[in-house]
């Protein structure tokens, strides 16, 4: 295979020499926040403005589905509440019958800076579901927290059965909520439809929520939700499960047990850990991944638990978390999305001064076991992209090409 069409590489068969601008008429105020595909042929992305967010259907190579959206552009603009400060999508899920459902944050106007769940759910040419919430839409209020959420970072992952796990962290209050297809409260779950989450120590951010089917019964599933324990103190890795009722396995009372007392812990010993991406392998292991926040040439981390959250014995012989270093300069993971044999990671790179600088973004592989993938990217086995955000996200095609997006870029990278 020839230099430049190795994995890591940027896949010139895509836009222009790997990089496609998805600002809608060059409008460059709009921020990508979300991406998905479902097939080699076509993938979505969502990106924000304001008060509204829109969707768009890309193409093989990356141009416009212009059939998508209704209006020739291949684009559809929505938000989750018309009378909003800001509606920003932070997942896009591909269900059946070709719908999307796209999921993220809402800011009501007159809200104090309150934050909600917002979904909106489209159907396969880009027009509101009607048939979901309101006009296609809802807005997720719990009744003993009416008024929101101080702190709006949401993520959420699609049941088996099509019900929808959405999870809102905020300093002293974070939940994990279940809703029916049509995008109201579940009351067979937790209490009223959500349970409060906690560590076992401390509280938590959840940055990811993965669906484990451990017997292979279609109905029999756990629910693992996993991101920083005590944000703003120690900050330590988690990951916690709950069976399809919404109770902790702690092995009590009958239950499974998950780790200890239900939980499962990355603790780096006087080390500050904050994990950005929670994914789970074929096998069903899980890896939390994340870095160490604010710290000059700071290493990014990538830990591993089994099925049961337990130390993954197949990875990194054991040891623990894997930690990645680069000259000169802090980096920390901030997205993973894994293949049958691979872990693929997204981060940024920050300069050494006392005011860190975001200096690049850069993707990188490793295989289940916790080692660099030396067939991927450049020398240093990365392929970097400059930017000046610490945001981006990534998807994979079922083909193993690497979608990225930041700012309001859309980049494609061979497998």
């Amino acid at each position: 295979m020839s230099p430049n069409n190795t994995a890591g590489k940027p896949d010139r068969s895509f836009g222009e020499n790997g990089v496609v601008d998805l600002n809608p008429a060059g409008d460059s105020d709009w921020q990508t926040s979300a991406v998905s595909t479902g097939s080699n042929d076509s993938s979505f992305v969502a990106l924000h403005k304001g008060s509204d967010f829109v969707l768009t259907k890309r193409l093989g190579h990356g141009g416009p589905n212009l059939a998508f959206g209704g209006d020739g552009s291949g684009y559809a603009t929505w938000q989750f509440q018309s009378n909003a400060d800001r509606n920003i999508p932070e997942q896009i899920h591909l269900i059946a019958d070709g719908r999307i459902l796209v999921i993220g944050d809402c800011m009501p106007l007159g809200s104090n800076f309150r934050h909600f769940v917002g979904l909106a759910r489209f159907n396969a040419n880009g027009e509101p579901d009607l048939d979901f919430g309101t006009e296609g839409r809802t807005v997720i209020r719990f009744k003993d927290m009416d008024s929101g959420h101080p702190f709006g970072h949401v993520t959420s992952a699609p049941q088996p059965d099509g019900k929808i796990l959405v999870a809102i962290s905020s300093d002293n209050d974070t939940r994990l909520a279940r809703l029916t297809r049509e995008g109201h409260l579940d009351d067979s779950f937790g209490t009223q439809g959500f349970v409060d989450v906690s560590g076992p120590t401390a509280n938590v951010d959840i940055y990811g929520i993965l669906v484990q089917n451990v017997t292979g019964s279609p109905g029999d599933f756990k629910i693992v939700v996993g991101g920083t324990a005590d944000p703003r103190e120690r900050s330590f890795g988690f990951a916690a499960r709950y069976n399809a009722q919404g109770q902790l396995d702690d092995g009590n009372e009958g239950r499974e047990l998950f780790g200890e007392q239900g939980y499962a812990l990355l603790v780096i010993e006087g080390k500050r850990t904050h994990i950005r991406a929670v994914i789970q392998d074929a096998r069903q292991n899980i890896y939390l991944t994340g870095g160490y926040p604010a710290i000059e040439q700071s290493p990014a981390v990538l830990g591993s638990f089994t099925v049961d959250g337990k130390t993954n014995p197949d990875f990194n012989q054991g040891h623990g978390p894997v930690l990645t270093t680069v000259p000169y300069a802090g980096i920390q993971w901030l997205d993973a999305v894994a293949t049958r044999e691979r872990l693929n990671v997204l981060g940024y790179a920050t300069n050494s001064f006392s005011e860190p600088v975001i200096e690049d973004i850069s993707l990188g592989r490793f295989t289940l076991s916790g080692d660099r993938d030396e067939e991927f990217g450049e020398e240093d086995y990365f392929a970097t992209t400059p930017t000046f955000q610490d945001s981006g996200k990534i998807a994979v095609q079922p083909d193993g090409r690497l979608l990225l997006i930041h700012h309001q870029w859309f980049r494609r990278f061979l497998a």
